[in-house]
């Protein structure tokens, strides 16, 4: 344990900051105690950035112990003075700083780990966070204030290999970097004057850098542009706790332009997301003999894994261990990056994490695919943590190489990493699935030990978007099999990332054998979301959508600049010309499933045609289908009726019914209902609805009666939308009628249907395909849930969900229906129960009928409640805002 003394931040001073442990910064930080009041607002702001989660306020008389939580202080204990001791003795175990460092940094994710109740999980990421984005302000302000001083404009979107370019960025940096040692205390910086800049570079690359030990040359001109960025850097406060994590934030943020991040592929690991996969590995490590840890990290970056691997290994050695803390790690650390500068900063990083030593760290500079070294580093280490570049090759990739570079790096790693050993591995969700991965994942399924993989379906990283996925594992030895070994898939669901971020907890998990996934025929390491019903739809033997309907994309267009594409030659063109047939050829945003898109002409001569597919065929009624997803979300589809058979471009699939009962209307419902939805979406995620996928809709058996019925109902909708459309009146409709109502009237011909009756026909084509899926009705219900919250795409009204949020009374949709809108019946044949019961003429099978009819009366009476006073009240205060509107317009 070591203390901080004096420590200022922000407007007022920590009288004494404990670690658990070197170095001193922001997550060794166990508690600050501080003599004057903090219960104020500077004193907060200075509390919660020590990153420390307990502080203690002292005075002569008093004191009182805080909890620091994200945005205020909670005061735990307070009493007289003489209490203090006494209280802390007592309290021993839980204040413990090497307990609250472990609760800090691996308590989410360790389930070993003892949780401490006062110490708020995502308090430290937040404080990092926030330091990182002060000091990429300043690095931004330090750089345009010395291109402004030299002259240089422009420079900082040069090509990664401008020299101006680097050292504009570079010589701030080094000049942080400084003031970051000296305030740390480091002996060779503590007396340093941060304008005597050769001085500076010097010390600094003895220290850190790998590039040359002796006197480095500023010309004047430089200089003297250097002293005010120096002023900046010299009255920015405190960075004695400043972590490799906030340093990394920096990197990622501010000192990447877009060149090199294009070049490169770089999207640094978030620091939640190291953190979870050392906890999560941390059990296996731990077993390990101290004497035997080696970490590998490919693709090292600033070297975000090495340094959380640093603490682990640190934290895992015992304090009797015979070789001393500095060469224990730095034998044990080593990295591999094509980028000098952000070795540069992964080796200021791991000083900071090992202050005071100096550098002597193992990171290559090399580009890791131009050799061997992904193959030799992997069998000499049994950790390997990496999150390599998501790109492809393109034309660098040699024969027998995947295309994916981090397909091709995985690949090369589990086939040397030694048994015993564990991965955390970072990539792109294509490598779950791809058939270029195939025997990738094999090799996974036959001698890993995959404790978890992670599906993410949002952003992750703050540059760039890919899906992305975690595969935490490790490898058997010889005396292990797979045959009792589980996969754990952690989903992380749409817009659910930051909560995961600060839980690490999340509401989806699956479990499947390595056996059943092995026994795939594409080894899939994906499992989609509402897995039991798939498996349920497998197990019934419905068919496939490619047995009953032809599915295939539209077509595509040569490039004019093709050298093939005759000169002169329209594609498509929103006007007639010569030769044009009417054709589909884009989406719009507010395209209905009721409607046709607008029309364009289409030159058909082949041409002009890239490839035909499915799209060219004139006069053959189909089903046109959205390419690309309508929405993020679980609604992702629209399905339209073409009855004339237009062609389409590659922006449609087109579905060509190839069976008699299968009508234009009967696939729209299908296509259209929550169980196609909910299928692309768990299949596919955030990908374009691809062909091939949706082939493998499962589609009911059938008969002829029921076809009818389920065309007779889509029919229904269709035309009363067609109705609605084309009347004068539906724009007065209110978009915000509730549907939990009885309609009031009867739908009929004479009079134009209000969206809420649209809503109620649709409904009806859902319930009917429900039916005719058969799920039982907690299966149904687990399927519509995964809708709530989101917004039905391509219809006129406006349907949230099919349930309200935390309503439980029903499982299916007919159930809805049947509380909702056809009552009635239900009502008059419960009071006829009810006569039976008190008559005592009531069977078994009544009785049991009249228990359904209650809890189908009761979900009736909960749907269609008045709302709480305080949403009447928000209702009205909305209304009275929506008028005061309108009367200034």
């Amino acid at each position: 344990m070591s203390t901080s003394v004096g420590l200022w931040i922000g407007q007022a001073e920590a009288a004494m900051v404990v670690h658990s442990r070197l170095p001193k910064d922001l997550r060794t930080a166990a508690f600050a105690v501080f003599e004057s009041r903090i219960s104020n607002g500077a004193g907060f702001a200075t509390a919660r950035a020590t990153g420390a989660p307990l502080a203690i306020e002292v005075n002569d008389n008093d004191w009182q112990i805080f909890r620091i939580g994200e945005n205020e202080l909670y005061s735990l204990k307070k009493g007289p003075i003489q209490q203090l001791g006494p209280y802390l003795q007592r309290n021993a175990s839980a204040f413990n700083p090497d307990a609250v460092y472990r609760a800090k940094t691996w308590g989410r994710s360790d389930a070993s780990v003892r949780q401490l109740d006062f110490v708020d999980a995502g308090l430290l990421p937040i404080v990092e966070r926030e330091l990182g984005d002060r000091l990429g302000k300043l690095l931004e302000e330090c750089v345009e204030d010395l291109a402004c001083s030299l002259g240089w404009v422009n420079l900082t979107d040069s090509r990664p290999d401008d020299r101006k370019a680097e050292w504009l960025i570079q010589a701030p940096f080094w000049l942080l970097a400084a003031k970051t040692l000296r305030d740390k205390r480091v002996d060779r910086f503590k007396r340093i004057e941060l304008t005597n800049f050769e001085d500076v570079f010097g010390r600094l690359a003895k220290h850190y850098r790998s590039d040359g030990t002796g006197a480095i040359h500023v010309p004047k001109n430089r200089q003297k542009a250097l002293n005010s960025v120096a002023d900046r850097i010299e009255r920015f406060s405190s960075l004695e706790l400043l972590t490799a994590e906030a340093l990394g934030h920096v990197y990622e943020s501010t000192l990447i332009n877009k060149a090199t991040r294009k070049k490169l592929g770089t999207h640094s690991t978030p620091p939640w997301m190291i953190d979870y996969i050392l906890g999560k590995l941390r059990p296996w490590i731990a077993d390990m003999p101290t004497a035997e840890r080696f970490v590998f990290e490919p693709a090292c970056g600033h070297a975000g894994f090495l340094v959380a691997a640093l603490r682990l290994l640190d934290e895992l050695r015992p304090d009797d261990y015979p070789e001393p803390r500095n060469t224990y790690l730095r034998k044990r650390l080593h990295g591999v990056d094509v980028d000098s500068f952000s070795q540069e900063i992964a080796r200021l990083a791991l000083t900071l994490a090992d202050v005071p030593n100096p550098n002597g760290w193992d990171l290559v500079n090399a580009d890791m695919f131009a050799s061997d070294i992904i193959e030799r580093e992997t069998r000499k280490a049994n950790i390997v943590l990496l999150n390599p570049p998501f790109e492809s090759f393109g034309t660098d990739a040699r024969a027998g190489w995947l295309k994916n570079k981090a397909a091709e790096t995985l690949s090369r790693i589990v086939d040397n990493l030694p048994a015993g050993g564990v991965l955390g591995f970072v990539g792109p969700q294509g490598i779950l699935q791809s058939q270029q991965a195939r025997g990738l994942r094999r090799t996974l399924l036959e001698n890993y030990e995959i404790s978890e993989v992670l599906l993410f379906a949002d952003k992750v990283f703050e540059f760039g978007d890919p899906e992305s996925t975690v595969i935490l594992a490790r490898r058997l030895t010889k005396r292990e099999g797979t045959k009792s070994k589980s996969v754990k898939f952690v989903r992380i669901r749409e817009g659910e990332v930051t909560r995961f971020a600060e839980t690490q907890q999340s509401d989806v998990v699956e479990v499947s054998s390595a056996t059943t996934l092995l026994e795939s025929e594409s080894f899939l390491l994906f499992r989609p979301e509402l897995g039991n019903v798939w498996n349920h739809l497998a197990a019934e033997g419905f068919n496939k959508m490619s047995k009953i309907a032809l599915v295939g994309q539209g077509l595509s267009y040569r490039a004019t600049s093709d050298p093939a594409f005759p000169k002169g030659a329209q594609r498509i063109s929103p006007n007639h010309f010569d030769g044009s047939f009417i054709g589909f050829s884009t989406w719009e945003s507010s395209q209905q499933t009721h409607e046709l898109p607008s029309n364009a002409y289409f030159n058909l001569d082949s041409r002009v045609i890239l490839n035909a597919r499915h799209g060219k065929e004139i006069g053959t009624p189909q089903v046109l289908l959205n390419y690309a997803p309508v929405s993020r979300g679980t609604w992702r589809l629209k399905a339209l009726v073409d009855k004339q058979g237009h062609p389409a471009t590659s922006r449609f699939i087109v579905v060509r019914p190839t069976q008699m009962e299968f009508s234009l209307p009967v696939v729209w419902a299908l296509l259209n209902s929550p169980v196609a939805n909910a299928f692309a979406y768990c299949h596919l995620s955030k990908r374009d609805n691809l062909v091939g996928s949706l082939r493998k809709l499962p589609v009911p058996r059938l008969t002829c009666d029921q076809a009818k019925e389920l065309e007779r109902t889509a029919k229904t909708y269709l035309d009363a939308a067609e109705q609605w459309s084309e009347s004068e009146f539906h724009a007065n409709d209110d978009d915000a009628m509730p549907l939990f109502k009885p309609t009031g009237r009867k739908n009929n011909k004479a009079a134009v249907p209000t969206k809420d009756e649209l809503h109620i026909l649709h409904l009806r084509v859902d319930a009917e395909v429900m039916r005719l899926y058969g799920l039982p009705p907690e299966m149904e219900r687990m399927l519509l849930t995964r809708f709530s919250g989101e917004e039905r795409k391509g219809v006129p009204f406006k349907q949230i969900g099919y349930f309200p949020e935390g309503f439980e009374g029903l499982n299916t949709v007919a159930e809805l229906l049947t509380a909702i809108a056809d009552w009635e019946p239900k009502a008059a044949r419960k009071s006829e129960l009810i006569l039976k019961k008190t008559t005592g003429t009531a069977s078994p099978a009544d009785l049991s009928e009249l228990m359904e009819l209650k809890r189908l009366s009761a979900a009736r009476r909960d749907l269609l409640a008045p709302p709480p006073i305080a949403a009447a009240q928000q209702l009205y205060d909305d209304l009275v805002c929506r008028v005061k509107s309108a009367e200034k317009e």
